[in-house]
């Protein structure tokens, strides 16, 4: 899918999962489940801890500022925040709560800069809350969170 924003909405590089239906509120009722990668180019000097500061302060601004800015009628919690210095990757685990436009969905983002520092990527695993609490399910999640790195 090619990269595009309009109207405030940001379309991943890349996105996979079931196709949605939508309601008559516009509202997903099945494709609440995916995963999805966020390549933001043309940037100058980013690093994560640089740019973003430690992995809780990057994960709130992500939060504050993306996932639930005021007036967007989301709460997003914060339920986790760490760096993977193996992968050189910040790892965020976090509920949304989207009131009356759908199920609670838990989220792992996992953000990593290039090396020279002109590229954020960006790769979400997405499901609803409940689906979370089959172990199995969430172990694929985490599992395809936790493969994600920069290869160069």
């Amino acid at each position: 899918m090619k990269r595009g924003t309009g109207a405030g909405i940001t379309l991943p590089d890349s996105a996979y999962g079931p196709p949605g239906r939508l309601n008559q509120k516009g509202v997903s009722e099945s494709g609440d489940t995916n995963v999805s990668v966020i390549v933001t180019p043309d940037l100058v000097g980013f690093s994560l801890k640089g740019t973003l500061g430690a992995p809780t302060e990057a994960a709130e601004k992500l939060l504050r500022l993306s996932i639930a800015p005021e007036g967007s009628g989301r709460v997003a919690t914060l339920l986790s925040a760490m760096e993977d210095s193996s992968r050189n990757v910040y790892q965020f685990e976090y509920l949304v709560d989207r009131g009356s436009r759908g199920p609670p969905l838990r989220n792992i983002s996992v953000v990593a800069a290039s090396n020279a520092g002109d590229k954020l990527y960006t790769m979400t695993v997405v499901a609803p809350e409940q689906k979370w609490n089959d172990q199995v399910f969430a172990g694929k999640l985490r599992k395809m969170a936790s493969s994600f790195h920069l290869t160069r």
